[in-house]
């Protein structure tokens, strides 16, 4: 049987209603044509559910926007869309080419403010979003009653005489989810040590975030970027209307877990009866850090599962919890993102939290 719609039927009885899948479920290739984003290419992955996404082959397999049920999720930030070939390594140029969009990945080589390190220049969270992928592949197709959608791709984080590492992505969901996963594995393929920085930098927007939007982060550890000091838990977890020449607050946790070790955060939007999940392993990401900006014309907030906080790499504290590859070797990383659906599912997943998580 296929789930679909919140209901099942069998998967002739459905042939029998449609001419082709892609009527119903599908990755549709499209090449942005206009302005700053000419020239990138990506998928449209639809599946059913009315979760849709945008994945951008240009841009490290990162996903531009997502919707649900035709609501937007995702923050696009004033740039837009802005092809990698518009990409500088200098200082602050970061947001004249920062998208935001459902997923900006920040790394491979930093995460945080740009920073020197030896002979190399480090940009504001690192190169890797700027790097198109290769060796891509887009695969739609029956498995049994399941139709599987993914992508995938390679990206290389490299320099003459310096490192060589590959950032190997897949993104997959299927017909009638309302979810996907994003499976990342990063290689080193150079013959030295190298230190690596990974951070998914998830950016949530109106209208699914919107005043009284609440943040649901299990965790008994919550800092504040500007001071170090224990945060106020409102100011965190509740969002407000937008202000007009205010400023980003930035906050760090360390998340909780279940008795498997997976952590699950959330945004939910009481009104619309709406919400956003993350899932993942703790040991893959120790830290997570929420930036809370209600700053009016850059309204957004972003949940970012990290290796360590974004720091740059050249502060104490990223370099007392860097990871590093052995000459290669490599390491597997996985999340979830997923829908929450009306009260019913906003209950069930806050009941979950309170039951089975364990303070860090």
């Amino acid at each position: 049987m296929v789930k679909l719609l919140g209901g099942e039927i069998e998967k002739a009885d459905l042939l029998r209603k449609i001419g082709r899948i892609e009527q119903i479920a599908g990755a549709r290739p499209v090449k942005l044509a206009s302005g700053k984003a000419e020239g990138i290419k990506a998928w449209e992955i639809y599946n059913g559910s009315g979760l849709e996404f945008c994945v951008m082959e240009s841009k490290c397999l990162d996903l531009l926007y997502a919707k649900y049920r035709g609501i937007n999720l995702s923050f696009l930030a004033k740039p837009g869309a802005v092809a990698p070939e518009y990409f500088n390594v200098h200082g602050m140029e970061f947001g004249r080419y920062f998208h935001g969009g459902m997923l900006y990945t920040c790394g491979l080589g930093n995460i945080g403010q740009s920073c020197v390190d030896e002979d190399t220049e480090y940009n504001w969270h690192g190169r890797i979003s700027q790097t198109p992928a290769e060796n891509t592949g887009i695969n739609a197709e029956w498995n049994g009653d399941e139709y599987l959608i993914s992508v995938k791709g390679d990206m290389h984080e490299a320099a003459h005489s310096h490192e060589h590492l590959v950032l190997k992505r897949k993104i997959s969901t299927r017909l009638g989810a309302k979810s996907f996963t994003i499976c990342d594995t990063v290689e080193n393929q150079g013959f030295k040590r190298e230190a690596i920085m990974l951070l998914y930098h998830i950016n949530f927007g109106y209208p699914l975030l919107d005043r009284n939007t609440r943040v649901v982060l299990p965790t008994s550890i919550t800092e504040n970027y500007v001071n170090y000091t224990k945060s106020d838990e409102q100011a965190f977890r509740h969002i407000t209307d937008p202000v007009d020449g205010s400023s980003c607050d930035t906050y760090f946790h360390r998340p909780a877990t279940d008795a498997s070790g997976y952590t699950s955060v959330a945004i939910i939007n009481d009104d619309l009866r709406l919400g956003i999940y993350l899932r993942y392993l703790r040991k893959d990401f120790p830290f997570m850090v929420e930036w809370k900006n209600m700053v009016s014309g850059d309204y957004a907030l972003a949940l970012e599962p990290c290796t360590q906080y974004p720091l740059n790499r050249m502060s104490k504290e990223a370099q007392k919890n860097m990871q590093f590859l052995d000459p290669l070797e490599d390491r597997t990383y996985n999340l979830e993102i997923g829908i929450i659906d009306g009260k019913e599912e906003i209950q069930d997943f806050e009941m979950k939290l309170k039951q089975n998580y364990l303070v860090p």
